[in-house]
Order: C-alpha cells, then sequence, then structure tokens
C-alpha cells in the first residue's frame, strides 16, 4: 500500500496544484466524489458497507465507466482539499479497500472561489 500512497500522493498534489492555479481555495470544506475501483463487482459490493461505516456516503457501486471488466464504488466526503486534508481521507478509504484490492482511482469537486474582499 505504501507505494500506490506515494503515487496517489504525487498524482493527488499536481491536482491540487492545477486547482489551485485556477483559483481554488483549497482550505474551504465541500462535497468531493471519490471513487474506487475494485477487480470484482463481490469486492466492492463487500467494501461498500464497511466505506459507510467508516463515515463515507456510499453513492454507486456498479461497472467502471471506463473499464467493464472491473467494479466502482463511487462515494462522497465531506472535507477540504488542502494536501494534508485528502491524504487523511485516502488514507481511511484505502484501509478499507486495499484488503479487497480496491484502489482509489480520483476525485471531484466544485471549484470554491474566495469571497470578494477576503
Amino acid at each position: 500500500m505504501a507505494d500506490e500512497l506515494a503515487r496517489l500522493r504525487e498524482r493527488n498534489a499536481r491536482t491540487l496544484g492545477r486547482r489551485a492555479a485556477t483559483g481554488d481555495d483549497l482550505t474551504v470544506s465541500r462535497v468531493v466524489d471519490h471513487v474506487l475501483v475494485f477487480p470484482r463487482k463481490r469486492d466492492a459490493a463487500a467494501a461498500a458497507p464497511l466505506l459507510e461505516e467508516a463515515g463515507f456516503e456510499v453513492v454507486h457501486v456498479g461497472r467502471h465507466w471506463s473499464d467493464p471488466f472491473r467494479c466502482a464504488v463511487e462515494l462522497t466526503a465531506q472535507h477540504p482539499l488542502t494536501e494534508e486534508s485528502l491524504d487523511a481521507v485516502v488514507v481511511r478509504m484505502l484501509r478499507v479497500a486495499a484488503p479487497l484490492s480496491g484502489v482509489h482511482d480520483g476525485f471531484d469537486a466544485k471549484v470554491v472561489r474566495p469571497s470578494p474582499g477576503t
């Protein structure tokens, strides 16, 4: 899991850098959509209730949109998009997903710009 986490941290840092460059205030908490991918549907189905127990809202369990031979668990979490916050959330997800051969496939969220005058 250490190699996977290092790869994710590198990818996430690049993504967060691009978001910050567009004016996104990464310190503001918001709803963030995450995707975990599993090789088998039974693994994704087993992970879903465990992820809910860990405090995540599972939105969908089904075939991965770009690879019909893998299954995805789409979930949401409320958190800022700082590297520290994102890393903590992803680690919590991977603690559930990794034993079931799951990997974090990415995240997305609305851009939050600072209010005028702040």
